[in-house]
């Protein structure tokens, strides 16, 4: 074929150049550096319409030889056997079989009729694919999925998700775990009855056999090839939300703090199966990199949201519907991933978040390197119960999307994690300021002074806002300093948003909050000991 490699009976040809074997270049590999050329994606195709030529090429060249050589009537005989000999080529079992072929004993039990409902073939892998093919010509029952060069979208992913619903989870993760029942119950809303899982799959693992005797009991056939694992009826009905990771998509739990989250690099897929149709939104909190990082959100393909992960923040959705069954929330990298050598908690601290809060086990023995996009935990569903507040607007063109001031402070500084989305195009670069007022005193008329103050661009001074798109949501951490021993007691705290040029404060809109001279009134905290 055209290449880009020349290979002779499976193997690849070298030759030896100072010292070294070099595999010899076929024409492909000189045509997929041109401009558009490896849109094509295959030489195969290439190879397809060079027989296309050969063939018109052979024809003229056998009508030539037929017409010295044969008369009419046995050049029309010799032409049919020919045009009959060409689908020799898919005759794979007569006059015998030219692909090797078993009938293991969970095919021959699959075969009885005992039952016309789904099987399923894990795990999830090109070889699964073939084996779970292969085996359909024996026992003749519906398989899930089952594609000979792309499969159906929705197969794939149904697939996928059954997949990592059928992994053993580790101990503590950043979702919320099914039990037992509601996997029993998922797997009977797709009509499955059996499971084999295929032990000359690809990514087959022991730790996923040992979890499925858990579940559902030792197998009743097992072999070199496979496992049976016949189910039963012990579920009462599908959970409202069922949440799963594709486990190829996300690194193992790391310990940040008091939980644990999961960094995934560029691209990242999160599954929701719902019983029914509902609304509500997904809320997680993330762990910076070294810099920062777009993160789009999709569900099933349509964008909903994008944020910028650069510190520890807490993020929402905007309100979604989730059709009955699964859906697929993926997370994208739109700047890339960053290589990170070692353990990144063992440094603690990010140039744009600074120092990240709590306190983190790290392993100093991690070497390598390692491609991070975000980490997220927390993931929870939010369901949509009552109507929410109108947000917060700071002119046109910034929304206070989640503000969370501690009801008490220790030390010498007051942390105040932020989340902001941009509405619309920002020409201007913004400051955010924070004013510290108190110790509060009921008895006293007078306004209280004014204790601290912080006004920065977002990420330590690093983010111009004329650098944010429209819709972008922006999480930081806007750190007050308090005064050294300041006195205890309550303390108000205001914020808002003004022109680094002109000084000019962005009008504010809101109904949950008091506001005065574009300030916006956020709360009270209690200041307990420096």
């Amino acid at each position: 074929s055209l290449g880009p490699l020349l290979k002779f009976s499976g193997e690849l040809p070298t030759l030896r150049i100072d010292g070294t074997a070099q595999a010899l270049q076929l024409p492909y590999a000189l045509l997929v550096q041109l401009p558009f050329f490896s849109l094509s994606r295959t030489p195969a195709r290439f190879g397809a319409t060079v027989h296309f030529a050969v063939a018109i090429l052979a024809t003229y060249g056998l009508v030539a030889v037929l017409k010295k050589v044969c008369p009419p009537r046995w050049s029309a005989l010799l032409i049919s056997a020919l045009c009959l000999a060409a689908f020799a080529e898919r005759i794979i079992t007569w006059p015998f079989p030219s692909t090797p072929a078993w009938q293991t004993t969970t095919l021959q039990t699959l075969a009885a009729p005992t039952s016309g409902r789904a099987i399923l073939n894990i795990p999830h892998s090109f070889t699964t694919n073939n084996l779970a093919l292969y085996g359909q010509t024996v026992h003749e029952r519906p398989i899930l999925g089952g594609s000979i060069f792309r499969g159906d979208k929705t197969d794939e992913q149904s697939l996928e998700f059954l997949d990592a619903l059928l992994r053993p989870p580790p101990p503590n993760d950043i979702i919320a775990q099914p039990d037992n029942a509601a996997r029993a119950a998922i797997l009977a809303s797709y009509d499955v009855d059996v499971i084999v899982l295929q032990h000359w799959a690809e990514n087959f693992a022991d730790h996923q056999r040992d979890f499925l005797i858990t579940l559902f009991g030792d197998p009743t056939v097992t072999s070199k090839l496979d496992s049976l694992f016949p189910l039963e009826e012990n579920y009462n009905g599908l959970p409202a939300l069922t949440l799963a990771l594709n486990p190829s998509d996300w690194d193992a739990p790391e310990l940040w703090g008091h939980s644990h989250a999961r960094y995934f690099s560029g691209t990242a897929r999160l599954y929701l199966y719902s019983a029914h149709s509902q609304t509500g939104h997904l809320r997680f909190s993330t762990i910076p990199g070294l810099r920062p990082h777009r993160i789009e959100i999709t569900l099933n393909d349509q964008p909903i949201t994008t944020v910028i992960v650069a510190d520890v923040a807490t993020y929402a959705t905007p309100p979604i519907t989730l059709p009955r069954g699964l859906s697929v929330l993926t997370l994208t990298d739109l700047d890339g991933p960053e290589t990170i050598w070692g353990d990144l908690r063992c440094a603690g601290t990010t140039p744009l978040a600074g120092k990240l809060p709590g306190h983190s086990d790290c392993n100093h023995h991690q070497r390598g390197k390692r491609h991070l996009s975000a980490a997220l935990h927390n993931i929870v569903w939010m369901q949509a119960e009552e109507p929410m507040p109108p947000p917060t607007h700071f002119g046109d063109i910034i929304e206070l999307t989640e503000v969370l001031l501690p009801t008490a402070s220790e030390g010498i500084e007051l942390v105040l994690p932020l989340t902001f989305r941009s509405l619309a195009p920002i020409n201007a670069d913004l400051t955010l300021f924070v004013h510290v007022f108190g110790p509060l005193d009921a008895s006293s008329e007078d306004a209280p002074p004014l204790l601290s103050q912080w006004d920065s661009w977002p990420l330590r001074g690093y983010f111009a806002t004329s650098d944010w798109n429209t819709g972008e949501q922006l999480g930081f951490r806007a750190t007050v300093p308090l005064p050294d021993h300041s006195p205890t007691g309550e303390y108000q705290v205001e914020m808002g948003w003004y022109d680094s040029v002109s000084g000019a404060r962005l009008s504010i809109a809101t109904t949950t909050h008091d506001t005065h001279d574009n300030v916006l009134v956020i709360g009270s905290f209690i200041l307990s000991k420096n």
